[in-house]
């Protein structure tokens, strides 16, 4: 009777959880939701990898002041790779995984874009799903620290680039998005 009722409880509170999100997308098959700022936005990545390396880049990236952090992990590797932007070190970036470290130089342009976005931003969370099947599974985390805002985007599948949505600050983080992209796969 316990697990019953135990049971009943955690369905409703997902419940009232997930009518509290407010929906701004649902083009491409894919969902963009705005997390109200009242819930724990790690919940949905803090599971994705159990490595100290994980855990240490979050760690890392929390302790500056203005950058970007971009994490990505595809079903069927046993690791994901970061691109850190320090934003603090004069741009400093570096594409990380558990066995490598590279150094990216990052373009005068993307520079002056990035600092135009930056303080247009507003502190908001989003989640993305996508319904269409790649076939594989690809998590995208992107992080967007500037002083005292943060911006937070998690998605299983798909890039956050391709939505189209209205939501504005979206679109900025979508930029931002672009951007990291680009210099995540800069040789």
């Amino acid at each position: 009777m316990k697990k019953e009722i135990g049971l009943l409880f955690l369905v409703l509170l997902l419940a009232s959880c997930e009518s509290q999100k407010k929906v701004i997308s649902n083009e491409n098959l894919c969902k963009v939701t705005v997390v109200p700022s009242s819930e724990d936005f790690g919940s949905f990545y803090r599971g994705i990898d159990s490595t100290d390396f994980f855990k240490n880049e979050l760690a890392n990236f929390n302790n500056l002041n203005e950058g970007v952090l971009y994490y990505k992990r595809q079903d069927g590797l046993p690791n994901g790779s970061f691109f850190v932007l320090n934003i603090d070190d004069d741009y400093c970036a570096s594409h990380e995984g558990i066995n490598f470290n590279k150094d990216t130089k990052v373009s005068l342009e993307d520079k002056n874009k990035l600092n135009k976005i930056l303080r247009l931003l507003k502190t908001e969370d989003y989640y993305q799903s996508c319904s269409k099947d790649l076939g594989h599974v690809t998590i995208h985390l992107l992080m967007i620290k500037s002083k005292d805002k943060k911006v937070q985007c998690f998605s299983f599948n798909g890039f956050p680039s391709q939505v189209e949505i209205s939501n504005e600050n979206f679109k900025l983080t979508q930029q931002v998005f672009d951007i990291i992209i680009r210099n995540f796969y800069k040789k």
